[in-house]
């Protein structure tokens, strides 16, 4: 690698920063490597291959404001708030070297006086907690590793929004892996994401020997017509949860009218069948739900908004706000 750069965003936005993350991969300059720095804010990131319903709590992530991103790399999902900082390395094929760019971020530690170690294949632990997962994609051309740094981030965060609920689902999307965690500030006292940037930049310089290295500080991605439409393609509804395999979800409950069983097929996002069985007396009400949810999308507000829109007699009413609000939990 002859040159290199790194690119520094202040944007919080996970669409934005991947939409230039993918930017980045798809047009690096031959020769020259790209280092680059990124926070996102409230924001649940999954894997290429993950089945987001399986994954995280999605009807909380709504409630909450929390947004859903999709990468283009394989891995699990994972939680980023404003204690976590992200970094990616997007390397000429030529130039990519996973160990290299490992100990450009274990050497960052080292400067803080942490004694961060590689566990397993890509995880970096400190004292047998895991502080920043990794993630990696080849292209035609160049090579993307990317991964996460909690620094001093809301520990129970992530066991909020990636609690899935108890129902059953069977998917053949690939399911992360759960791992004790923690901050790298509770081994430096007052960390913040400043001074791990600082440190990792230093770090970078070192590894490659760049002196004279081009730093960009949030360049105007946005005038570039690439990178918008990367951006309406991270945060479109289809990207973020169509881009699953097909799924089954199991949804059970009693009600003082009876017991419901809602059997749900999901095909790219859309409810492509769906049985429900109950002991329910008006079993032609049952037959009304199931006609009224086929082939609408698999999306809380949808469904919900669906349900509550019909014009019931007033027992019918009241069952179907029973049900209404059950999802409204379930999901």
């Amino acid at each position: 690698m002859k040159k290199a750069k790194i690119v520094i965003s202040s944007l919080l936005d996970p669409w934005q920063n991947l939409s230039i993350e993918e930017y980045l991969v798809k047009n690096i300059e031959k020769e020259q490597g790209v280092f680059y720095l990124w926070k996102n804010d409230k924001t649940v990131v999954i894997g290429k291959n993950q089945n987001p319903w399986r994954e995280c709590n999605i009807s909380l992530l709504e409630k909450e404001g929390v947004k859903l991103s999709r990468r283009i790399t394989g891995g699990g999902a994972v939680y980023h708030g404003l204690g976590n900082l992200n970094f990616s390395f997007v390397m000429p094929k030529e130039d990519y070297h996973l160990q290299r760019q490992l100990k450009v971020i274990l050497d960052m530690c080292k400067k803080l006086g942490i004694n961060g170690r590689l566990t397993g294949r890509n995880d970096l632990t400190v004292d047998g907690k895991k502080f920043s997962g990794n993630a990696f994609y080849h292209g035609a051309k160049s090579s993307l590793h990317h991964g996460t740094l909690l620094i001093n981030e809301n520990i129970s965060n992530l066991a909020k929004y990636l609690n899935v609920s108890k129902e059953k689902i069977v998917s053949k999307g690939v399911k992360s892996v759960k791992s004790r965690v923690g901050n790298l500030a509770n081994y430096y006292e007052g960390l913040n994401t400043e001074l791990v940037i600082d440190m990792c930049i230093q770090s970078f310089i070192e590894e490659y020997e760049q002196q004279d290295i081009e730093i960009m500080k949030d360049p105007d991605w946005f005038n570039n017509e690439e990178i918008r439409k990367l951006y309406e393609k991270n945060e479109s509804w289809e990207w973020r949860y169509s881009k699953v395999p097909k799924f089954d979800i199991v949804f059970e409950n009693r009600f003082d009218w009876g017991e419901i069983q809602i059997h749900i097929n999901i095909k790219n996002g859309i409810i492509n069948d769906i049985a429900i069985y109950s002991d329910c007396l008006d079993q032609e009400f049952i037959d009304i739900i199931s006609n009224l949810l086929l082939g609408k999308k698999y999306q809380s507000d949808i469904i919900i908004q669906e349900l509550r829109r019909q014009d019931f007699v007033k027992i019918r009413k009241q069952m179907i706000e029973d049900i209404a609000f059950w999802l409204e939990e379930k999901f």
